[in-house]
């Protein structure tokens, strides 16, 4: 079973990924952006952490990537649902495993 866990303050954003959350094989799970530091070494290898980064101070931005980042066995990725960032490829360079816009949380 794959563990997939949002980090955001918007229900918005979890509204998104409720599809998934029927999946059998996959265990969808949500917490507040302040509590990703200490959860984040509960984590179980190959887990997914979607970070979004909306809920995340801009100052703290940084200082957060880079907590996910020294995760060997966690892969994290990319929640944008404002479209505000101007370059998404960025956070590929550091180690993102992928980046959902604005158009695609809409979707769903």
């Amino acid at each position: 079973m794959m563990d997939i866990i949002i980090v955001t303050r918007n229900e918005k954003v979890l509204d998104a990924f409720a599809p998934l959350s029927r999946a059998r094989s996959i265990n969808i799970r949500s917490i507040k952006p302040d509590e990703l530091k200490a959860y984040i070494k509960r984590l179980a290898p190959g887990s997914l952490v979607y970070l979004d980064i909306s809920s995340i101070p801009v100052e703290d931005r940084t200082k957060t990537l880079k907590l996910l980042q020294k995760q060997p066995s966690v892969l994290y990725a990319i929640l944008d649902p404002a479209g505000t960032e101007s370059d998404p490829a960025a956070f590929f360079h550091g180690g993102a495993s992928d980046y959902i816009g604005k158009n695609l949380l809409k979707k769903g």
